[in-house]
């Protein structure tokens, strides 16, 4: 799935397809000449060329009708403008504004609309009260430069919802969390990315298990160390044997022990992750060895290892359609070209 990375900073757009700019470019086209004899709904606004604040005032008098008819004009615009206007303000305390001013039956008709939707927890946006039907991508940053706060995000969960991340952004920051939703991820049997690397409280690895379970097209999927606590046998079982799963990233998440208990109720010898062809991971000797052998369809191996004795590569050699293999310094106090041993000589028989 693509998405739009714009940042309001880079002054660069996101990028297209050439079908996909041309279209933009046709519609940008006409930002300053209106036809007199068109409808008011067939001027198209020049989103992303207004300053912040006259953004936020056209958000603010969304309801409307003249408006609201010149921001969904172009679903090609829109898209493109709604993600510009969220990542230039993500911190922007108007935005806090315009959610408390605005009388609710306009803000509602604003969450209408939303396809992509960025939200930071350090902003303090209360959205409980709306609903986001047509909500594709959600992404909820938890650094921020404000106090620790908890956020919930359980009615962003909807059932044309294909794109979910939780991400702890710079780690320089303060570090918010986000409310338990995993229950309701049956809302979204469509989701097919989940990205979690920020911090969910009060969750419980079944939660996530069972959310994984009722959304069946689901090919992508990360969780990362600050979510190591939803991390069970059951969670790495089940995405061990789903051949849907196109890429899977733990990092640090799992240990060696959650490792060998799921070895333990898996079949003896029985192939995992049999949809990956690429495998990008930090991996213990002993994990390695309980792993790598059963991953036979990875033909690019990226490892990362922290130290200095490669034994690791005895359970690489076993792999046997690996036609790439890359291995980094990870965590190492040490530097320069010993902070490393690699034993390439492990490898030669291959």
């Amino acid at each position: 799935m693509s998405r739009s990375s714009n940042s309001a900073g880079s002054g660069h757009s996101p990028i297209l397809s050439a079908s996909m700019r041309r279209e933009r470019e046709k519609v940008m086209s006409g930002v300053n000449t209106r036809d007199p004899s068109l409808p008011v709904d067939g001027y198209v606004a020049p989103w992303d060329r207004l300053p912040n604040e006259t953004q936020i005032n056209i958000l603010r008098y969304l309801g409307d009708p003249e408006l609201r008819n010149m921001a969904t004009r172009s679903e090609t615009l829109w898209t493109y403008s709604i993600a510009f206007l969220w990542e230039t303000v993500i911190d922007d305390q108007r935005i806090k504004q315009l959610v408390e001013r605005v009388p609710a039956i306009r803000q509602q008709l604003y969450a209408d609309l939303i396809k992509v939707l960025r939200v930071n927890t350090s902003n303090g946006i209360d959205l409980s009260h709306l609903a986001f039907q047509k909500l594709r991508e959600l992404e909820v940053n938890t650094c921020g430069v404000g106090p620790h706060v908890n956020l919930p995000i359980a009615q962003f969960i909807q059932q044309k919802l294909e794109y979910l991340s939780i991400r702890i952004g710079d780690p320089r920051l303060t570090h918010g969390t986000v409310s338990n939703f995993l229950p309701q991820l049956s809302r979204a049997p469509f989701l097919r990315e989940i990205k979690l690397t920020g911090t969910i409280i009060n969750a419980h690895p079944q939660d996530l298990v069972d959310g994984l379970k009722a959304c069946p097209q689901v090919d992508t999927f990360e969780i990362g160390y600050n979510a190591k606590p939803l991390m069970s046998p059951e969670l790495f079982a089940y995405l061990a044997k789903n051949d849907r799963i196109r890429e899977c990233l733990w990092g640090r998440s799992i240990d060696e022990a959650t490792l060998a208990k799921t070895m333990e109720d898996l079949k003896e010898d029985e192939e995992l992750f049999t949809g990956l062809d690429g495998f990008d991971a930090h991996l213990s000797d002993v994990a390695g060895s309980l792993l790598l052998p059963r991953m036979q369809s990875i033909t690019v191996l990226v490892l990362k290892y922290d130290q200095n004795n490669l034994y690791i590569l005895n359970s690489v050699r076993q792999m046997k359609n690996l036609d790439i293999l890359s291995i980094r310094a990870a965590g190492s106090t040490e530097t320069g070209p010993d902070a490393v041993r690699f034993d390439w000589g492990t490898l030669s028989d291959r």
